[in-house]
């Protein structure tokens, strides 16, 4: 069942996001032909040529922002009225225990905030398509991975610094649902509660994340974490810190919605 949530939620958050991503890599071109075309003697009136550049310049900034704040709405959006709002009384009908739609959501959330991510990055490329640019930082990625030995212990390191960023990103997002399911207890301004339960549980996120690391950093050594076997432990450290973390927020979400929901 698992499985049949996260591919309906793969289909209707699809629909909000992709138009969103062609439109981002629409406006980088239409800003990259503005910009770095060269037909600029085919608008005679320069005056022109600069407010239309400008514009599409904003409007690519714009489509950029937009981008990322869309995410952050839907997933909360998805949450909220998905399990929290009207539409609880549908979902909550369904033979799937509550900690199997906060997973789904949360593991497709997760893949969007990558998905933005990349297609930030291709409407940049997009942006600064020129023959001499594309050559520079060609020249800037070979040298740059010619000075690194990709070894085992390398592409180890490439690996684990994206997946304690994707475990990064599912504490945030589970972070937020935590604090969903806790302000939908107020029968009154529930974004007004979830925002003040998100703020109390950032803080005290924030006291034992510094009381964590300080201790960790008590019992290795500077010199210990610049050798592999140093950086390893430290990986293993963030990625337990974050693991902790997010079973509690996990955990919470799972007891509101199990024992605690009110869709009144």
């Amino acid at each position: 069942m698992l499985k049949k949530l996260i591919k309906y939620e793969f289909k209707s958050t699809g629909r909000t996001f992709l138009p969103i991503y062609g439109a981002l890599l629409a406006s980088a071109l239409i800003t990259r032909l503005m910009m770095w075309g060269d037909n600029i003697s085919a608008l005679n009136n320069a005056f022109l040529y600069n407010l239309l550049s400008g514009l599409t310049a904003v409007l690519f900034v714009a489509m950029l922002v937009a981008t990322f704040v869309a995410t952050l709405i839907v997933v909360l959006q998805r949450f909220s009225k998905n399990l929290l709002g009207e539409e609880g009384y549908l979902s909550m009908t369904l033979p799937v225990k509550p900690w199997q739609h906060i997973l789904s959501k949360s593991l497709v959330a997760v893949f969007w905030y990558f998905a933005s991510w990349t297609a930030a990055v291709l409407s940049f490329i997009v942006l600064m398509w020129n023959r001499f640019i594309v050559r520079d930082i060609l020249r800037a990625v070979t040298f740059f991975f010619t000075k690194i030995q990709w070894d085992g212990q390398s592409i180890l390191t490439v690996v684990e610094i994206i997946l304690l960023s994707a475990v990064s990103i599912f504490c945030a997002v589970l972070l937020m649902y935590a604090s969903l399911s806790l302000g939908q207890l107020s029968r009154r301004g529930r974004k007004l509660a979830s925002f003040g339960y998100f703020l109390a549980l950032a803080l005290v996120s924030e006291f034992i994340i510094g009381v964590a690391s300080r201790a960790f950093s008590s019992v290795l050594s500077y010199h210990i974490l610049n050798t592999f076997s140093g950086f390893q432990t430290l990986i293993f450290f963030l990625f337990s810190l974050m693991g902790l973390l997010s079973a509690a927020y996990f955990f919470l979400a799972n007891y509101m919605l199990s024992r605690k929901l009110n869709l009144e």
